[in-house]
């Protein structure tokens, strides 16, 4: 954004501007401008006399992550986590403030999501459907990542919300994602009907592993949403390119 002094013209550049609004995103650095005016220009351009208020603000988390530098006792975690994603998540940084949780829910996490007899990629599914349903634009990203990563398709994953639909879903997945979606919502709207039907395709203990991945993502959910988590570049693109109706918000 740049302020031309003498001529006192407000210029915005590369700039999505939502007409009618009083909100305008810089995307490159992901600055909110709020701005109270008069009326807009088609040419991007606000003339001085037509701002009340210019207002810019740089979303950032609520508490500093650590380095990984200053973690070496974490390496052999940050490894193995880098492996399956490719890098290690800025939430994890953060727990690290407090060890013992971040050693805890390392080991939460590897297991839920890497152990068990559900497929990796319909539990990514499962987590990104009630990331969604939760409303955490940070966990809807990493979550799509590493279902593509774990060998769904794009198509697949952007078609998600639609699974009870669409026919790239089999009956199977659907139970665990109707699932997904309704523990996701506030209040809770499981029903049995719910369970009936995943019992027709999943036993007793792979519906165990289900809700635990629900559950798990009901956890990281509110820590990154609260805290305003840092998003890292290679969730974002993807989201950015693959999902609709996604935006990076509070996580820039």
């Amino acid at each position: 954004m740049q302020l031309s002094g003498s001529s006192s013209v407000v210029r915005l550049k590369e700039l999505d501007l939502i007409k009618e609004t009083d909100k305008i995103r810089y995307l490159g650095k992901q600055y909110l401008a709020n701005i109270i005016a008069y009326g807009y220009s088609n040419s991007y351009k606000l003339t001085s006399s037509k701002v009340a208020i210019l207002k810019l603000e740089k979303p950032m988390t609520h508490i500093s992550p650590m380095t990984r530098e200053d973690l070496p006792e974490m390496e052999p975690m940050f490894k193995m986590v880098e492996a399956g994603m490719g890098f290690v998540p800025t939430s994890m940084f953060t727990m690290a403030h407090w060890p013992e949780l971040l050693n805890a829910f390392g080991g939460m996490g590897s297991t839920v999501l890497n152990t068990g007899e559900v497929e990796a990629g319909l539990k990514q599914l499962i987590a990104y459907v009630v990331s969604n349903a939760a409303g955490c634009q940070y966990c809807q990203a990493h979550t799509s990542h590493n279902a593509e990563k774990r060998g769904v398709q794009p198509e697949k994953v952007r078609q998600a919300f639609e699974f009870e639909t669409s026919t790239l879903f089999s009956e199977k997945e659907r139970s665990a994602l109707r699932l997904a979606l309704h523990a996701g919502m506030v209040p809770n709207a499981t029903e049995p009907s719910h369970f009936d039907t995943l019992k027709q395709h999943f036993s007793d203990r792979q519906i165990v592993e289900i809700v635990a991945v629900i559950s798990l993502f009901g956890f990281l959910n509110r820590w990154n949403d609260t805290m305003a988590t840092s998003l890292e570049s290679q969730p974002a693109e993807f989201a950015s390119n693959n999902l609709s109706n996604w935006e990076i918000g509070k996580h820039g």
